[in-house]
């Protein structure tokens, strides 16, 4: 047999076999994604009714609680008006119960009970039952916790929610103490509210709206202990069949509870799932059927067409490779004992053919392919050489530029600090200082080095260095800026290098902080329920743009819950996919709902949003952020 022949036959059953397997591959993923598609529905359907589960006890507890608290206030507001009666209107107790029984008639408070020293309910609303607060006789009374109400003049009880001792009806109780005198002020609310909230929003409602939609003809949920919800079946479903696949998938259910796997059953058209799920008050499962009709449609409508496709590119494929087999095999035969010795890695060897001109070429561009291959794999060792030998020096750039940063920042009674700085590249122009002085005094530090990379990663060491330097026996920061200015132009003799920095010294005791701004963008100040605005927007230039800055001190003080952010202006330059900069309103504007947060929350804050609004677009600036908040309580 040639070897023309041997390659229309091995294309020709190549193209067979990848077909046919292509073909059943095909068939079964769309099968196994059909099945997929009402598995993933039968999920989400089970983490809905869990998540619907959740809220209803949360929604109920929140209620509860609000309500209490508006209870509170009101028995505060009872006791105020039964002291103003009782010693200053000098009205009878009658007069009084009379009023409290108008204002459970106009308002959501159902009882009042005021009672005299000894807990016994002389004033209340309810006048046929005679009541002592902690007298009845009960193993856990109801009233036994507002007994201590008698001992204290601020004190308050809030009671949740529940069945009441003689007559069963749910009441929620709350109460707090007398003004003029030793009593129990309690108001009662019947919690029909709540009860109404836990049944408006319950599995049961959840599984009617389902039925019928998205193919599903019937939802069970089930529960451990036995006492399900009841099953809702679709006007067209058939509860035979339906019946048959939810038998043998109940007895299933100890299993799934336990192993929290998925069974699922077919019988004819109906695809059934039971899949176990987690609730607030413990496990479940949702037993779901599906009418799958529609999908067994689709599948042999795949099937179909792929059938009619494979029979046409088999057709196509049979002619195109007799013309292939006759094109390649004679250069093939003349090339492949020497490609053999090539592909061994003798990149020097070089083929000889005769023949027409085609093979002429082919054996030319194959000698070409191997001088080149032959000349990029030294190149390619070369460059793998000096990449690898960049690479570690950038690794030890970063390690030296991180160790000039403080390690661990200072601890200091009454501040809490936050340092955060990521570089646009391996090593960045950003650098942050924070240290403890002698005197207790704080020093804050940030700047930014013009440009970015490596010279910008030498210069912001270099900067720390000549600051540190020059703060060793400054007195004050005017002193420190100019010297540095100095110490910069000296150690940088070309120009167009400058440093923006913004230097303060805050002193604890006085919650005073003094600062100079050399060309550095304003930090912001976060006070408590304010609005966020720069601390001060008066700078002199950078350093290393003049000889003399003439830098002047500024002050503010700070209160307990302020909060002063340090940034560099990679933060407000951030750009998103259209080059738009994120800008200081965006950046006040997050910080607005900052109010109260720690350092590490600002931070987190600032840098989530940043990150949304460029949404992973790549960043041209290093980004550096320092928080510093006064927090008295934590002295």
């Amino acid at each position: 047999m040639t070897l023309r022949s041997r390659l229309i036959g091995a294309f020709l059953l190549l193209l067979i076999i990848t077909l046919g397997g292509s073909y059943f591959a095909m068939y079964v993923m769309l099968q196994q994604s059909a099945f997929a598609e009402y598995r993933s529905r039968a999920t989400s359907l089970t983490e809905i009714f869990s998540l619907v589960g959740q809220y209803t006890v949360e929604v109920a507890e929140s209620t509860d609680a609000i309500i209490g608290k508006q209870m509170v206030a009101q028995a505060m507001l009872a006791s105020h008006m039964v002291d103003v009666a009782e010693n200053r209107a000098e009205m009878s107790s009658e007069e009084i119960a009379q009023r409290l029984m108008d204002i459970t008639e106009r308002s959501v408070v159902d009882e009042f009970w005021i009672t005299d020293e000894k807990g016994y309910a002389y004033l209340r609303t309810q006048e046929d039952v005679e009541f002592t607060f902690g007298r009845t006789g009960l193993r856990e009374s109801q009233s036994e916790p507002f007994m201590e109400l008698l001992e204290t003049q601020s004190g308050q009880v809030e009671q949740r929610a529940m069945p009441r001792e003689y007559d069963g009806r749910v009441f929620k109780y709350a109460g707090v103490s007398g003004l003029d005198r030793p009593r129990i002020v309690q108001v009662g609310y019947e919690a029909k509210t709540l009860q109404d909230l836990s049944r408006g929003i319950d599995p049961t409602r959840l599984t009617e709206s389902v039925i019928g939609k998205a193919s599903i003809l019937g939802v069970q949920v089930l529960v451990p202990d036995g006492d399900n919800f009841p099953k809702v079946l679709a006007d067209h479903a058939d509860s035979d069949i339906l019946g048959e696949s939810w038998a043998s998938l109940c007895a299933d259910l100890p299993v799934v509870l336990e192993t929290g796997e998925t069974r699922f059953d077919q019988t004819g058209n109906v695809l059934s799932f039971l899949v176990p799920g987690e609730g607030r008050h413990g496990p479940f499962a949702i037993l779901i059927s599906y009418d799958a009709s529609g999908a067994k449609r689709f599948v042999r409508r795949g099937a179909l067409i792929m059938v009619l496709v494979t029979a046409a590119v088999l057709v196509i494929g049979t002619i195109l490779s007799v013309r292939l087999a006759r094109s390649i095999s004679n250069p093939l035969e003349r090339v492949a004992t020497e490609a053999v010795e090539i592909g061994k890695g003798d990149f020097g060897r070089q083929v000889t053919v005769g023949g027409v001109r085609e093979t002429r070429l082919l054996a030319n561009a194959f000698n070409s392919m191997t001088r080149s291959l032959g000349q990029y794999v030294v190149d390619l060792r070369r460059a793998t050489v000096a990449r690898e030998r960049i690479e570690s020096e950038l690794r030890i750039a970063s390690e030296v530029q991180r160790s000039m940063m403080p390690k661990e920042l200072p601890r200091i009674s009454g501040v809490e600090l936050a340092a955060y700085s990521q570089p646009a590249r391996v090593v960045g122009g950003d650098f942050y200082d924070l240290q403890l002085l002698g005197n207790g005094l704080l020093e804050l530090t940030i700047g930014d080095v013009a440009g970015k990379g490596m010279p910008a990663a030498l210069l912001a060491s270099q900067s720390l260095s000549l600051l540190r330097l020059a703060g060793e026996d400054a007195l004050n920061l005017e002193t420190l800026v100019e010297r540095g200015n100095r110490l910069f132009e000296r150690a940088v003799e070309s120009g167009g290098n400058f440093v923006t920095m913004f230097g303060a010294i805050y002193d604890p005791t006085q919650c005073l902080l003094t600062f100079v701004n050399a060309g550095h963008p304003p930090p912001i100040l976060l006070r408590s329920k304010c609005e966020p605005s720069p601390v001060s927007r008066v700078s002199t230039y950078p350093l290393g743009v003049v000889e003399s800055l003439n830098a002047t001190e500024q002050r503010v003080r700070m209160k307990d819950g302020d909060s002063l952010i340090l940034f560099t202006d990679g933060i407000t330059e951030a750009q998103d996919s259209n080059y738009a900069l994120y800008g200081e309103e965006r950046l006040l504007d997050c910080l607005s709902h900052c109010d109260g947060c720690g350092p590490e929350e600002i931070v987190h804050a600032i840098r989530n949003s940043v990150l949304s609004f460029t949404g992973g677009h790549e960043q041209s600036d290093d980004l550096s952020l320092v928080v510093i908040r006064v927090n008295q309580q934590a002295a």
